[in-house]
């Protein structure tokens, strides 16, 4: 890797990236059959995206503050943790978007969870599997008094249960 990053290298770099993002959608549209089948191109090109947004993202948090002067370093410093975070942020709220506005995934899906477990009426049954699991593993015995009493249903905390 050069050590002399310029801005316009990296401005490249980052245009260069952007063929990337419809490769990356064409792997999982339509979500009946992707226009780019298998596994392989999507592992390809997510490594690709992570690699460059980790070349991308970290030269100028390197270099941003070695730009500026002394007294700025620190606030420099700041500035580019606090841009870099709302950039992250943003981009995962743009995901969840995207995938709500792509639809519900075909329920043939190998990617389809088991949510059934979570919600509001099998609450009691949740905690049977959380008790197992605590008191399966070393030390989880501690905890059986607490998960192995159900807490009655009028008296679950306000949220986990629907009003109905």
């Amino acid at each position: 890797m050069p050590r002399n990053w310029s801005k316009s290298r990296l401005i490249l770099l980052s245009l260069f990236r952007l063929p990337l993002i419809p490769l990356f959608l064409g792997c999982a549209l339509p979500r009946s059959g992707p226009f780019i089948a298998g596994e392989d191109h999507a592992l390809m090109l997510s490594m690709m995206l992570g690699f460059t947004n980790g070349v991308v993202g970290s030269v100028p948090m390197i270099v941003a503050p070695s730009k500026v002067s002394e007294e700025h370093r620190e606030l420099t410093g700041n500035i580019m943790t606090l841009s870099y975070n709302i950039g992250l942020t943003g981009g995962s709220l743009v995901a969840y978007l995207l995938d709500d506005m792509i639809g519900p995934m075909p329920p043939t899906s190998p990617c389809q969870t088991n949510r059934s477990l979570l919600a509001p009426e099998n609450y009691h049954e949740s905690l049977k599997h959380l008790t197992r699991a605590v008191n399966t593993t070393p030390g989880g015995s501690r905890f059986h008094f607490y998960f192995s009493h159900p807490v009655p249903r009028d008296q679950i905390p306000y949220g986990v249960h629907s009003a109905s």
